[in-house]
């Protein structure tokens, strides 16, 4: 199970300006690639203005304000200061309100009193000016043009007027029968909560705020897994902790929390870390917006609960199925997978890019995310990845730079990062340096630069550091990261200490990272051979760049003995994080296992088993303890 959560008090923290941080690694190229994609074909000014002005025939263009208010979202938060970028941007700010209806919205003339079937005419349009009204409100925050926030002002006002109608007990059985895919009013009216609740911090005005309030009463008749559309129910679900962000009020964060159990404890997100671009338990494929907003909801419940539970899950997601997402070409869209009733299986093939909407909300998470890789409070400052990056840090009443490192591992089955933290402005500060310990480490070891050993008592989900901090010392911190297997809904699965065992649909996980095994053809789950030690510690061989090396068996019945003796001929597979596969052949991440006890694999089949794995060209020897977190293969099998 993902880390445990606490119940503490817990403090107001500030979270970092994500514009002044520097993220670094896979993560940094990542967000780079992202934004850069924002100034190529096709996003011109005319293509992404064409759900407003309709100049162009282009897909989803009755999703007015669809494109064009995420592009004014995405590019005005990631531009530099005093600048815009692409240069669409400033064409697409200065054309934006002049497309705006008399009755404050864009797109089509729309009767909200008429019908609202499936796909009616309206039921887009809401979805687009959502997403346009954040856009706005965003632009505004950044550049401060009157006229923008004029524009949103009017739009907003559209949404207050549209209580009459679409808040409606009455309509209730008309509105749920338009279903609840892109063109229903349960997924296409809702997030406008977030917009609303965003327009009311821009306006300090309580009109919007008490609309919000109004539509997220009335998404209760709404909100119930599984539903067709991730993406706009999460968008409704940021939205609601908007609003408890701003009233305090416990009931939008109790139903927000509720909500994360539904779908963790229901089998609806995935062991990547994701959900289906259809919330449900099995979809064939996922959705870089619903990644994004999933991302957020688990950031935005840690900065209001301080459980380190939301943040094991957003680091799960971060390292496997969000970057399994994005494209060549830094885009984001639709990656495919294998699966049945259990959940999804492997993925296969490579990713549909979708520019109408993930090419923007891809980069928008990453870019969110920067604010929550640290944060202050009154007492504290919180590091909560292991990620490399840099930044300025307001806790304990004062400025601080934060620069942190991953490091090569020390040993194998470990992960370690480097800590320089000093006040800005010079000399040196005594504070408390709180590390979160994720759920994939069973402990971790603090050193200073020389190498002495520091405590860090484990408090409420961080390592507790309490020292006096300079410019010119580092501390590094060293997790220990075994390999597990786990089972649906993130239940560890345990294994008898040197006994044999089968253990069936589960995942590899070897610190954050799932292990994805290749080849893996054919559309079921494979079954892999593995070993458990007298401690209970499941074993694999070290293998290639950094993952593990086994056998694929015929079936899970295969006794566990007789499985040891096919070492010398049963197929090879590799198990690697994605970090190291990135592949669009068919990866598995849910297996079969049979486990055999380590003491029970004869030496002369180790050997033979490692001589056949260097003449095949998988060079065992070389092991990269850096990503699989594996030992040698001498110690594992």
């Amino acid at each position: 199970m993902l880390g445990a959560g606490q119940e503490p008090a817990w403090p107001r923290v500030t979270l970092l300006s994500a514009k002044t941080v520097e993220l670094g690694g896979d993560l940094g190229v990542a967000l780079r690639q992202g934004t850069a994609r924002l100034g190529q074909e096709p996003f011109t000014a005319a293509w992404l203005l064409a759900d407003v002005s309709f100049e162009m025939d282009r897909i989803f263009t009755n999703y007015s304000g669809d494109a064009s208010g995420r592009f004014l979202e995405l590019a005005a938060l990631t531009s530099p200061p005093g600048k815009m970028l692409p240069p669409a941007l400033e064409a697409v700010l200065t054309a934006v309100p002049r497309h705006q209806r008399p009755d404050g919205h864009f797109g089509v003339a729309v009767d909200l009193a008429q019908p609202l079937p499936k796909a009616a005419a309206p039921i887009p349009m809401l979805w687009g000016n959502a997403r346009l009204l954040v856009g706005l409100v965003t632009a505004f925050g950044e550049y401060r043009d009157p006229k923008l926030l004029e524009a949103a002002r009017r739009l907003g006002d559209f949404y207050v007027d549209s209580s009459t109608q679409l808040c409606n007990p009455a309509r209730e059985a008309e509105l749920r029968g338009s279903g609840t895919y892109g063109d229903g009013y349960t997924c296409c009216y809702f997030p406008a909560i977030e917009s609303l609740a965003l327009l009311h911090r821009a306006t300090g005005e309580r009109r919007y705020l008490e609309q919000a309030k109004r539509m997220a009463s009335f998404f209760q008749k709404f909100d119930a897994l599984p539903i067709e559309h991730s993406h706009g129910n999460l968008c409704a679900w940021r939205g609601i902790l908007e609003l408890y962000g701003i009233t305090g009020e416990p009931a939008w964060l109790a139903r927000a929390r509720a909500k994360w159990e539904a779908a963790v404890r229901g089998g609806y997100v995935w062991a990547l870390g994701g959900i289906g671009e259809h919330w449900n338990v099995w979809f064939e494929g996922d959705e870089g917006c619903s990644e994004s907003d999933w991302l957020r909801f688990n950031l935005d419940l840690w900065r209001f609960t301080g459980e380190t539970r939301y943040l094991d899950m957003a680091e799960r997601l971060l390292r496997n199925q969000y970057p399994a997402n994005q494209c060549a070409n830094g885009g984001y869209g639709m990656r495919h997978f294998d699966g049945d009733a259990s959940g999804p299986v492997a993925t296969r093939g490579g990713v549909d890019e979708w520019p109408f909407c993930c090419s923007f909300h891809g980069p928008l998470g990453l870019h969110h995310l920067k604010s929550y890789l640290a944060a202050g409070s009154d007492s504290s400052l919180y590091l909560n990845f292991p990620l490399d990056f840099s930044a300025e840090v307001q806790a304990a009443g004062r400025a601080w730079r934060l620069e942190t490192r991953t490091l090569p591992p020390p040993r194998p089955g470990t992960r370690a990062v480097e800590i320089a933290l000093a006040p800005v402005g010079g000399g040196g500060a005594r504070t408390s340096l709180r590390v979160r310990l994720p759920a994939w480490a069973s402990s971790a070891e603090v050193t200073a630069g020389g190498g002495a050993q520091l405590a860090a008592p484990l408090d409420k989900g961080y390592l507790r550091l309490d020292r006096e901090f300079r410019p010119d010392e580092k501390v590094a911190v060293t997790f220990q990261a075994g390999l597990r297997a786990e089972g649906r809904s993130f239940k560890q699965a345990t294994l008898p200490a040197g006994q044999a065992a089968r253990l069936l649909d589960v995942s590899l996980i070897a610190g954050p990272d799932v292990l994805f095994a290749t080849p893996a053809p054919g559309t079921n789950r494979l079954t892999l051979f593995a070993v458990v030690d007298a401690a209970g510690r499941l074993g694999l061989p070290a293998g290639p760049e950094g993952g593990y090396l086994t056998i694929a068996l015929a079936n899970p019945n295969v006794p566990a003995a007789e499985a040891a003796g096919l070492l010398e001929t049963a197929p090879l597979v590799a198990l690697r994080p994605w970090s190291a596969l990135k592949t669009q052949d068919r990866a598995a991440f849910a297996h079969h296992l049979v486990v055999a006890p380590a003491e029970a694999v004869p030496e002369a089949a180790r050997v033979r088993f490692q001589r056949r794995a260097r003449e095949a060209g998988w060079f065992p020897e070389r092991h990269a303890a850096g990503s699989g977190g594996g030992a040698t293969p001498e110690r594992e099998l």
